[in-house]
């Protein structure tokens, strides 16, 4: 019985939060999860411990085009710095995605501080992209929040 209440405290020391994309609209002038309504992303809401300092969320990938895209990086960019993906799976890139497709990609991001600091600002995910010879950026808005938020 004593292991199990040592146990809670420890947890409760750390508190938890979610960390979930804005409401989206398609936009293309405010570039929240979409580019026109051509590609959109969504990120699942993943729930962590304020000190964990790496952020491993599922990022879905929509074309609506009528050509195939390459995805060929992801990024986070914080109000401290831009993180690039640190996947174990470089296989991931180039992701091509054929029109009326969707992928799902799981990506990992290493912080230099907690979630709870680096999601302190809203965060943008981005989705680097070739269709045709252009390059392209899809974005969404990423927030933190309490974990009784739940999308």
């Amino acid at each position: 019985m004593l292991c199990i209440a040592v146990a809670l405290l420890v947890v409760a020391c750390d508190p938890g939060m979610t960390i979930r994309q804005a409401q989206t609209r398609n936009d293309s002038r405010t570039g929240l999860g979409t580019i026109g309504s051509r590609v959109a992303i969504t990120v699942k809401t993943t729930r962590q411990l304020y000190g964990e300092a790496w952020y491993d969320p599922e990022v879905t990938v929509t074309n609506s085009m009528d050509s195939p895209l390459a995805v060929t990086s992801v990024e986070l960019v914080t109000q401290r710095r831009a993180y690039t993906n640190t996947s174990q799976q470089p296989e991931n890139y180039p992701k091509v995605i054929r029109p009326g497709n969707t992928e799902t990609m799981k990506v990992s991001f290493r912080l230099d501080a907690g979630v709870h600091e680096t999601f302190r600002q809203p965060a943008e995910l981005r989705v680097h992209y070739l269709t045709g010879n252009k390059e392209e950026i899809a974005r969404i808005t990423l927030l933190r929040g309490s974990l009784e938020i739940s999308h």
